[in-house]
């Protein structure tokens, strides 16, 4: 049977950089992609602060950043007690896009979208979604994993391909990127949907760890994007000439030559202290201890945690660029007063303005949260940011014994993620400068649909007829993660280094 032709193809890759993709396109190593950009409206587009996976495609496909949906990161950047809650999609403050073109009548395909799970019940389509948990309830309708089993196709979550430390990862990786765009080609055959959302990891993963010394990516990064190039043509054998297509990133990809423990800084200045405690090699860390948090802790014999009573600011998450005031009456065992805080704060910039780079330029500047986000979830944000002088160092909360280290990866994400649109409404070679947020509502104008009130984004091009708007609809909420679920999925993201 005929493949029935998409309404919209959105191709999505993880990490995918703007320069980098510019770069081998010169080279002409990336012939779909070039051929793509002859045809389509292309540029940069910003990714959110910090440019990240969870805020990234989150914004990307509710059309508002994260002061509005709320995912600032894979796990919450607000908790009481200190311990990670892991975020899924359940946490969408604002009605994602695959459920949007749902309710207007489409059948809609989505494919392994970072933070969909667990995957929503799409009518006469399907979700595979992305787990960060040991599940087999991935796949809407459930036994679709088992039909693509048995064809032999790539049926695995993506949890299951992450790198873990293999040495033969790369070559896993290759074939993971061509059965996803075989797979794709399977389903439109088998499941023909209207609409079609897929995600490719892989450049991300690659990336993070193979980057190589220099500014410049290796030859594996780069063989990575080539792979990337071949499941792009076939997966745009599924479009036609009135499909509108959108390719796209959540962030780019750079050099890092550093860590910077804001935990060992700010114990350094008197604004956070550790203890010592001895390490039960032979049981879990205690769930009623909020020092048991990996991120928080040194390894060895003793471990090292924050003495979360005498600390006054800390770091949340890994990731989060951010900053919380460890308050009293907000976290379990804040000490710091609300008259406290200015002078406290006033401390903390002070200390940062004398993180100085070679030219004595700040590393840093402090800022408060709603400097940066706004929206009905500004309250989810961390209380500061750290804003960097570039993104070629990354703050973690990390106990190295150093405030500054050699870098746990040589890849670090950059806001220069990638954008190509292609329809008939597009002109043809065109430059674009695009937000994240735009993608949402280009989506829908250029498919003559209702677009939300309250969008931080805008359609990059004017449609052929102005759209109508509806009301913005808030997330669907769903179901949580369980504490075991959220161990693992902490497991898996320090392999691929998140702590």
């Amino acid at each position: 049977m005929e493949d029935q032709k998409l309404k919209l193809l959105v191709f999505g890759i993880d990490g995918a950089s703007h320069a980098v993709l510019q770069q081998l396109m010169a080279r002409g190593l990336l012939p779909n992609f070039s051929a793509l950009r002859r045809r389509a409206s292309h540029g940069v587009l910003q990714s959110t602060f910090p440019p990240h996976t969870a805020p990234g495609w989150a914004s990307m496909f509710t059309g508002v950043s994260p002061g509005e949906h709320g995912i600032y990161q894979f796990w919450s950047t607000q908790s009481a007690d200190y311990r990670f809650r892991a975020m899924n999609a359940a946490d969408y403050g604002r009605e994602p896009c695959w459920l949007t073109l749902e309710r207007q009548g489409l059948k809609v395909g989505a494919y392994n979208i970072p933070m969909t799970h667990p995957p929503a019940d799409l009518q006469g389509g399907y979700m595979i979604s992305w787990p960060l948990a040991k599940t087999l309830r991935y796949t809407s309708p459930a036994n679709l994993m088992h039909e693509l089993m048995q064809a032999g196709l790539h049926y695995h979550s993506d949890i299951v391909t992450m790198y873990r430390g293999q040495e033969d990862y790369c070559e896993q990786a290759r074939k993971f990127i061509k059965g996803r765009a075989d797979t794709c080609c399977f389903l439109q055959r088998t499941r023909p949907v209207d609409a079609l959302f897929v995600v490719f990891t892989e450049v991300d993963r690659v990336s993070h760890y193979y980057w190589g010394d220099h500014s410049a990516p290796s030859s594996v990064v780069e063989q990575c994007y080539i792979d990337i190039d071949q499941a792009l043509g076939t997966v745009l054998t599924l479009a036609d000439d009135d499909t509108l297509v959108v390719v796209a990133s959540d962030h780019g990809f750079g050099l890092c030559e550093a860590d910077f423990s804001v935990h060992e800084f700010l114990e350094q200045q008197g604004l956070l202290a550790t203890r010592y405690e001895l390490q039960d090699s032979g049981a879990e860390a205690s769930h009623d201890d909020p020092g048991a948090r990996s991120w928080f802790d040194a390894p060895g014999s003793y471990r090292r945690v924050v003495d979360w009573s005498r600390t006054e600011f800390y770091m949340p998450t890994p990731g989060c660029f951010g900053v919380n005031a460890n308050l009293m009456g907000r976290e379990a065992q804040g000490g710091l007063r609300a008259e406290q805080l200015p002078e406290a704060e006033a401390r903390l910039q002070q200390a940062l303005a004398q993180v100085l780079d070679e030219q004595g330029r700040p590393w840093f500047t402090l800022v408060k949260a709603d400097q940066v986000y706004a929206g009905a979830r500004l309250q989810d944000a961390p209380d500061y940011l750290l804003i960097p002088r570039d993104f070629s160092v990354m703050p973690t909360p990390a106990l190295t014994g150093r405030v500054w280290s050699t870098p746990a990866q040589r890849g670090v994400h950059r806001p220069d993620g990638i954008v190509f649109i292609r329809g008939s409404t597009f002109p043809e070679n065109a430059a674009l400068q695009a937000r994240i947020e735009d993608i949402y509502p280009t989506i829908l104008a250029h498919l003559g649909l209702p677009v939300p009130e309250g969008l931080e984004g805008h359609w990059l091009l004017e449609p052929a007829h102005e759209p109508q708007r509806e009301p913005g609809r808030k997330g669907c909420g769903g179901q949580r993660m369980s504490e075991e679920e959220q161990r693992f999925m902490d497991s898996q993201l320090q392999q691929i280094g998140y702590f």
